[in-house]
């Protein structure tokens, strides 16, 4: 689709009166800028490539398991990198550090009786948070209940007591 004996277009003029001709070879390039187009090219398909496997081991993990290990990791000060890799364990020893904390024995007396023994233990110690509440809130309530009838009570010996001096 070529013909030679059309002349080559040339372009109007450039900055500096250059003309260039469409079919002008274009200007070699020294030995520096292979070198740096090279390099640029290698470093964009390493790029390329590393973000491929970083896709592709992200696709393969579960996000949520992935963003408990990082939290759990960095409270227990282990390296993130291996905490995806026995997360049961991390969850096991943050639950038990939780309880330490907490003072079981002493704010939940119930659980902690209750964990004593391995049957309840086996099912129930990743879910110490909920129970823990859970035995907080009826203690919470019970005292309520007491010191609401402790209340009445206390009025009801006031209001005898009253009543009692008005018959005298």
């Amino acid at each position: 689709m070529t013909d030679s004996t059309i002349p080559p277009i040339t372009l109007p003029p450039a900055v500096g009166g250059l003309v260039r001709s469409l079919s002008s070879p274009l200007p070699q390039r020294d030995a520096q800028t292979d070198l740096y187009l090279r390099s640029m090219r290698n470093q964009e398909k390493a790029d390329s490539e590393m973000w491929a496997a970083t896709m592709r081991t992200a696709i393969a993990t579960d996000p949520g398991v992935a963003a408990e290990a990082d939290k759990l990791s960095r409270k227990l000060g282990l390296p993130v990198g291996d905490a995806q890799q026995d997360i049961g364990f991390l969850r096991a020893v943050s639950t038990l550090n939780r309880m330490r904390e907490d003072r079981i024995e002493s704010t939940n007396p119930v659980l902690y009786k209750s964990m004593g023994g391995l049957e309840f233990a086996r099912k129930a110690w990743n879910d110490y948070e909920h129970l823990s509440n859970t035995e907080r809130w009826g203690q919470a309530i019970r005292r309520g209940f007491l010191t609401s009838a402790r209340g009445r009570a206390a009025t009801r010996l006031a209001m005898g007591a009253g009543e009692a001096a008005k018959s005298s």
